[in-house]
């Protein structure tokens, strides 16, 4: 009995863990650091998500963009203005990509921006810039 018991607590607090990273709806990674940023940066090929939960125009756009990682399986990553307000770097970040609204959706290539969608594209067109990357 104490042989199943020690299986079935990691398999318990492993199928508790994924509810609760599932559970959130969230389908992109948060990038919270300078290193974190500095890794997607150093990417082939990157998707960043710039975007915050405060905005209107984002919260409209996030289901969009579910749906289209979703379909196309891409890994995108997730630069939250709001949670790095602070960060001394943010607008150097901000202009590197040529945020100028929120949200902004941008695929990079070695670094560098080589096409982007934002809060006035289709759905499909959210879609087809993450299938790119395929």
């Amino acid at each position: 009995m104490k042989k199943y018991l020690k299986w079935l607590f990691p398999l318990a607090f492993l199928w508790v863990l994924f509810g609760l990273t599932t559970a959130s709806g969230k389908s992109y990674q948060y990038i919270y650091g300078p290193g974190e940023y500095a890794e997607v940066m150093g990417q082939d090929i990157a998707y960043i998500y710039f975007g915050r939960d405060t905005s209107i125009d984002c919260r409209t756009f996030e289901p969009l963009l579910e749906k289209a990682i979703a379909e196309t399986d891409a890994i995108v990553y997730h630069y939250d203005t709001d949670e790095h307000k602070a960060d001394e770097d943010i607008q150097d970040i901000l202009d590197a990509h040529e945020v100028v609204t929120l949200p902004k959706l941008v695929k990079l290539e070695k670094g560098e921006i080589v096409d982007y969608v934002d809060h006035a594209d289709s759905q499909a067109a959210i879609t087809a810039l993450l299938a790119e990357g395929e």
